[in-house]
């Protein structure tokens, strides 16, 4: 099991008037072929009049087939000061050279995407090359 939490604060305008703070914890857990992760951000971000208030989090959860097969689900929450997301996805990783590069993988997902009221249907793939 693995927990992490982190925080940043300062300026982030060039006259150093608006300030932004962020705080972000996370955590996983890995049993034999099982993988959970949760984490979770507030970002609260000075403006001119007002202070935005953005937080978001998500939870996924696999399981390693076979070394080169991973399916998965994923929920996401997101508000962007008051405006609401959620999203919800299945998807499959696959890793072609599972014993060489474990970092290599594409990933194939169909979800829904509920913006409060209207609900959008996605489908992504993404090939990823860690080094």
């Amino acid at each position: 099991m693995n927990i992490g939490a982190s925080a940043y604060t300062g300026a982030y305008t060039v006259d150093g008037e608006q300030r932004l703070t962020m705080f972000d914890v996370d955590a996983s857990l890995e049993v034999t072929k099982l993988t959970f992760r949760i984490e979770a951000a507030l970002a609260l971000q000075e403006v001119a009049a007002d202070v935005l208030n953005k937080w978001g989090g998500y939870f996924v959860g696999s399981y390693r087939l076979v070394p080169w097969l991973q399916p998965y689900v994923m929920l996401e929450m997101v508000s962007l000061d008051g405006a609401k997301s959620n999203r919800g996805v299945g998807g499959i990783a696959l890793y072609p050279f599972p014993d060489e590069s474990k970092s290599q993988r594409l990933k194939l997902e169909a979800g829904a995407v509920d913006t409060g009221g209207k609900t959008d249907f996605i489908w992504i793939a993404q090939y990823t090359l860690g080094f």
